[in-house]
């Protein structure tokens, strides 16, 4: 690649860095969706740029897996409960869908996917100095003192964490590659953040990706040296979590994790109202899917429920409920069976691939968090979308040439 070329795919990484910060820092604050949106008209042009003067057009149909499901969001107007919803909720679907593309189409044609996947990494880095220069470390002690949730005056606690929660596992894996000390910093620094959001879903993400970072690392080496390995694994980890469990920083988290577990066990709400109260929607939900099974009742609709139950207009909190409710079977098989198969054609290429083996692991992430969130028209979820396919059509192609 020439010095220009080169120069050129640096300016690109880091427009897609600033990016991903964006999206965290200002994606909730309409004060800056401007300077979000901007970064984002910037990092598309400079992928299309370079796409378009590539010689290599060559487009698999891969990135093409959720235009099905676009089309029927835009469909579903047509029976929708609230046909304005649908609408702008299929719009963002599609302008989500249409950066996906995009980026698949430039992560394969440079084949650089492990350089993005570390990318979101460093993003999550600078989120971090965002965080830490926004609250200070006086700010942190008394949320810790008084158990208050950090990252609200920011963005979702919950989006922080998971971002956060990704971030981690990838400087885990990279740890685990080339045994860098330094990696171990920010893995620190992330969970005690984690911590500090009181999430339920961060801290999860963290002990699942994890779990599975460990398992998929020894995947080389033969069975008994793989059961040697666990069985001090397993001693280790079981020591270092009961002892990390109980320390201050992690009462929060502790707390509405067993306040949780106590809310889906019959207690009463004043435990966790926000456990009851999501229940009660993922129940209503289920509920409306059981009515309109297959069609559901336009995607983006969920509104029309939860106006039933808690008096205004939000989503379900649950992705495989609000797809089931509003797109009944149909929407939701053809939002899910891609991303099985992404999932899939990942961890058919582990062994061979490191963008691989991370992508399988985060997009196992992404669906276990949607059992809390509801993530099919998050920017996010469509960026490791974009991270998975990319990897899998790059293993793919190596396979064929090998």
């Amino acid at each position: 690649m020439s010095k220009k070329g080169n120069l050129f795919s640096r300016v690109t990484w880091v427009a897609y860095v600033i990016y991903l910060f964006s999206i965290v820092v200002f994606g909730d604050r309409e004060e800056y969706f401007m300077i979000s949106n901007l970064v984002f008209v910037v990092l598309i042009l400079l992928m299309g740029i370079d796409i378009i003067l590539s010689r290599r057009f060559k487009i698999p149909l891969a990135f093409f897996s959720f235009l099905p499901f676009t089309l029927f969001c835009y469909i579903s107007s047509s029976w929708s409960y609230d046909v304005s919803g649908t609408l702008i909720r299929s719009e963002t679907v599609l302008r989500l869908i249409i950066m996906m593309v995009i980026m698949c189409i430039y992560l394969y044609k440079t084949g650089r996917t492990l350089n993005y996947i570390y990318g979101f990494a460093v993003a999550g880095v600078l989120v971090l100095f965002y965080v830490l220069s926004f609250y200070g470390l006086t700010g942190l002690r008394i949320a810790l003192s008084e158990k208050v949730r950090i990252g609200t005056e920011i963005v979702n606690a919950n989006t922080l964490a998971i971002f956060f929660a990704v971030s981690d596992i990838i400087f885990l894996q990279q740890y685990i590659s080339t045994k860098n000390r330094i990696t171990i910093i920010p893995i620190i620094a992330f969970t005690t953040i984690i911590a500090l959001t009181g999430s339920k879903k961060g801290f999860i993400d963290i002990v699942v990706g994890a779990l599975l970072t460990l398992i998929l690392a020894d995947l080389g080496k033969t069975l008994t040296q793989r059961v040697r390995k666990w069985i001090v694994r397993v001693v280790l980890v079981v020591i270092i979590f009961t002892i990390v469990w109980r320390l201050p920083v992690f009462d929060l988290v502790r707390e509405r994790i067993n306040s949780m577990f106590m809310v889906l066990g019959g207690a009463s709400f004043k435990y966790d109202y926000s456990t009851w109260e999501r229940q009660m929607m993922i129940t209503a939900g289920l509920k409306q899917f059981l009515m309109t099974p297959i069609l559901g009742i336009g995607i983006g609709a969920s509104g029309y429920i939860t106006n039933q139950i808690v008096m205004y207009s939000t989503y379900l909190h649950n992705n495989y409920v609000e797809l089931l409710a509003t797109s009944g079977i149909v929407g939701t098989l053809l939002y899910y069976l891609p991303v099985l198969r992404i999932a899939i054609k990942n961890w058919n290429f582990r062994k061979d691939s490191s963008a691989s083996t991370l992508s399988f692991i985060l997009i196992v992430i992404v669906l276990i968090n949607d059992f809390g969130s509801v993530q099919y028209f998050s920017k996010i979820t469509y960026v490791l979308f974009s991270l998975a396919i990319s990897s899998i059509c790059i293993g793919s192609e190596t396979q064929e040439t090998a």
